[in-house]
């Protein structure tokens, strides 16, 4: 009984004691709880009057372009860039939320995220149409636009396409990442000409690089080459095509002399060589025939005044008069031979017959043509002559040979041509033909004429057997002129040698 009176007592005593030891000292701090930032509106983030310029915040957007450590994400308030430490996996349209600080002070605010989250998988939102000079002001900066200007240059490398735009007095530019490297030569290249009106949907995006910035107001950054479009075709008439155009006018000016210059020089030429082959046709035939007609009157003259006898009389009178027929007919025959050279096609056989057309009129004979081998287009100088030579011949068959039939044939091969005047006549002593000097002037000038066109000349002739004369000439083309041209396909290749019948 008398130790649980002590306790009893003792009890008062002791907690008297403990009192100081109990009482309350200074507060002991808590450990720091963690605390999730708050979801803010990007809006609210990009407010010039908010008053934290750096805070951890949580977003929620919709993807509207995708770098490769970097996208843009746009809601109902705003839009930004989020900057990331590795490359994101998203795509276009993607909702997402996202955790990181918001640095204001960087690149006009922009979100450096720690964590990101995928929501679910949708569409980029509709693209606000503006003015250059709406999206210069800064107020729809990280927004999709869709804006319009005038191309003024384009930059194409491997990986990456840039443009230099003009609209609205703004000078801005667009960007496009290239998946794969595109040559100048593709087709997005051509489509993108100077001058050319394009339509551009991207995200706007004020500051960029000190390279893609300068001189530009703002910036588009495109997604794809879907964000491009022509709405007008660039003008023909530009600088470039202007150069070009002169280039051509000048070009086909200076043909246009040039070609005349030419025709006129060898119109020139022409008139040149006509000149002289009619004065080698007068010295050849008629002045030789007057030189010659003056020589047998000075003859005659002399016999007159010492020679009371007729005869020397006689035959100087007759050698005169056969002078001054055959130069009248040389005159003819160079007549009628300049203006049948002057046809655009003239052809041998046709050109011989309707030279003697008068002397047949005057004689009962029949010229027979034929011609053998496909015809050619034959050179002038050649012509002539082959048709002073059958002129020749067909007239001393119709005046001297009393022959009723004259064969004319025209024989091609590919190297020349044969001519062959053939008759039924009398004939003659070719070893007694007549001189020059006694008047007998055909087979001599003949001969001279084969001679200019390098032809081989040949005459066989018998008493009662008739005459024949025959020139090979060589088939020379001319240069330069309408006649040099291949032979004319008249559709007798391969066929029977042409004939026809010429009566009088």
């Amino acid at each position: 009984m008398r130790a649980v009176h002590i306790g009893h007592y003792l009890w008062p005593l002791l907690f008297a004691a403990t009192v100081p030891i109990l009482q309350p000292g200074p507060p002991v701090p808590a450990p720091p709880a963690t605390v999730p930032p708050v979801l803010r509106p990007i809006g609210a983030l990009l407010d010039p009057l908010e008053s934290n310029p750096s805070q951890s915040v949580t977003l929620r957007g919709v993807v509207t372009l995708v770098r490769m450590y970097v996208i843009y994400v746009q809601d109902q308030t705003g839009a930004m860039a989020v900057n990331f430490s590795q490359p994101a996996r998203l795509a276009i349209g993607d909702e997402v939320e996202l955790q990181g600080r918001y640095d204001r002070s960087r690149s006009g605010g922009e979100l450096r995220a720690f964590t990101i989250r995928k929501l679910w998988s949708g569409s980029a939102p509709v693209p606000l149409s503006l003015e250059p000079e709406q999206a210069a002001e800064g107020s729809f900066r990280g927004r999709l636009v869709d804006t319009e200007g005038r191309l003024l240059k384009k930059q194409l490398g491997e990986g990456y396409l840039r443009l230099t735009l003009e609209g609205a007095g703004q000078i801005f530019g667009a960007n496009l990442e290239l998946s794969s490297p595109v040559g100048i030569n593709s087709q997005l290249a051509k489509n993108l000409e100077e001058d050319s009106v394009l339509r551009l949907v991207g995200v706007c995006a004020p500051t960029v690089s000190s390279e893609e910035s300068v001189g530009n107001a703002f910036i588009v950054l495109m997604r794809s080459t879907d964000d491009i479009r022509v709405v007008v075709a660039p003008p023909w008439w530009n600088l470039k095509h202007a150069v070009w155009l002169a280039f051509i006018v000048i070009a086909i000016l200076s043909g246009f002399f040039w070609i005349r210059h030419r025709s006129l020089h060898l119109r020139f030429q022409a008139i040149v060589e006509e000149r002289s082959r009619i004065a080698r046709e007068m010295h050849d035939t008629l002045a030789q025939g007057f030189s010659g007609l003056t020589y047998q009157l000075e003859g005659l003259a002399r016999e007159l005044n010492t020679s009371p006898q007729r005869e020397p009389v006689k035959r100087h009178l007759a050698l005169a008069l056969d002078l001054v027929r055959h130069c009248r007919e040389d005159a003819h025959r160079s007549i009628f031979a300049l203006r049948s050279l002057a046809q655009r096609e003239p052809d041998l056989l046709d050109l011989l017959v309707g030279s003697c057309s008068s002397l047949r009129a005057r004689n009962d004979i029949r010229i027979l043509t034929e011609r053998e081998g496909k015809q050619a287009a034959i050179a002038d100088a050649t012509l002539n002559h082959l048709l002073r030579i059958g002129q020749e011949a067909i007239t001393n068959a119709i005046q001297h040979s009393n022959a009723t039939e004259v064969r004319v044939l025209t024989r091609f091969t590919d190297s020349g041509i044969t001519l062959e005047v053939r008759d039924n006549g009398c004939g003659f002593d070719i070893a007694r033909a007549r001189p020059v000097e006694a008047g007998g002037f055909g087979i001599t000038g003949m001969r001279e004429r084969c001679k200019h066109i390098r032809a081989e000349f040949a005459i066989q002739s018998d008493h009662g057997a008739g005459t024949t004369v025959t020139v090979q000439a060589p088939l020379l083309r001319k240069k330069g002129r309408w006649r040099n041209e291949e032979p004319k396909h008249d559709g007798h290749e391969g066929l029977a040698p042409e004939s026809g019948t010429v009566d009088s």
